[in-house]
């Protein structure tokens, strides 16, 4: 097992070098012009500011140097400078990780508490009534865009009830404490919980009803084990492993953020300074959230095997 996740490591290092260059190539092939959305229209004819400023940034050079200078510089953790923003790159990603992260571990624990449980209640209860709600919402869920979801969270809660605020991650006054950090994430966790919700509740569903037929459990209820103890021991636990699949693939919305949701409440998370970034062709920061993008989603594939060894005595990787 160590060897292996060893070896996982070691190969994800080149597959994340070869989507750097991928990101690279695709951002700088993009029509526009990174200094457009930088360059004061009253001093944008002069020609010799609009040069000096691509020497300052080092748009200047051939794209290749510009690449093996932006990883050599993002392997010792220096990310680069924000030409919309001003900033380093790497104190934007501190700014606003830790809200995405935040937002992202509330939307899974909601995530887990609703879709594995109403999973397993559609999949015993099959063509009833449980059942049929389940399905119905996994259908509406799975059709209605994220900002849709949001808007509406937004005007029943926020708007017409005034139970909860609607955007940001506190009051401006920053007098609330942990409780009004806690109101502020409520909404834009729900808008995130419920799209992921639905491919739970149609995953665990479906494994549910298909290791329900299988020989071992009937050989499990002819020994006269009870039903809980059939469902919880044996149908359970290996219907867990497209969960598991699920579960790797959220990872991603851990250390990326979601764009949309993020942008629609204004939370000040990675995603929604993605959006800022591509809206100003800001290629520093497309690059170092694009890179740990593509990283997240090699850790939760790798955390993904992981916990298939565990939940599966019968999968080995060695």
């Amino acid at each position: 097992m160590y060897s292996y996740m060893i070896r996982r490591v070691l190969t994800m290092i080149p597959t994340v070098l070869i989507l750097s260059i991928l990101l690279f190539a695709i951002s700088h092939l993009a029509k526009g012009d990174p200094l457009a959305g930088l360059v004061n229209p009253s001093t944008a004819k002069n020609p010799d500011y609009i040069q000096h400023l691509r020497h300052v940034y080092g748009l200047d050079r051939p794209a290749y140097v510009q690449y093996f200078l932006w990883l050599k510089n993002m392997l010792h953790g220096d990310f680069g400078y924000s030409m919309s923003k001003g900033l380093p790159v790497s104190m934007l990603l501190k700014q606003t990780i830790g809200n995405s992260l935040k937002l992202a571990i509330a939307a899974e624990m909601i995530t887990l508490a609703i879709g594995i449980p109403a999973g397993i209640l559609a999949a015993r209860n099959k063509d009833t009534y449980v059942d049929y709600t389940a399905t119905a919402f996994t259908l509406v869920s799975l059709s209605t865009p994220s900002f849709f979801i949001g808007l509406i969270l937004i005007y029943v809660f926020a708007i017409t009830l005034q139970w909860l605020p609607a955007f940001g991650t506190s009051d401006p006054s920053g007098n609330g404490g942990a409780l009004d950090s806690l109101r502020h994430m409520i909404l834009p966790a729900l808008t995130i919980a419920v799209i992921q919700i639905a491919p739970y509740i149609q995953y665990m569903r479906s494994s549910m009803l298909d290791h329900m037929r299988m020989d071992y459990v009937r050989t499990a209820r002819a020994k006269g084990l009870r039903e809980r103890e059939v469902m919880n021991r044996h149908v359970l636990r290996n219907a867990m492993i497209p969960i598991i699949t699920l579960f790797g693939l959220d990872i991603t919305t851990f250390l990326a953020g979601a764009p949309i949701t993020e942008y629609v409440f204004t939370w000040p998370g990675i995603g929604q300074l993605s959006i800022h970034a591509v809206l100003n062709r800001d290629y520093t920061v497309i690059m170092a959230v694009n890179v740990i993008a593509a990283a997240a989603v090699l850790i939760g594939n790798l955390i993904s095997d992981m916990l298939y060894a565990l939940a599966d005595p019968r999968i080995r990787y060695d």
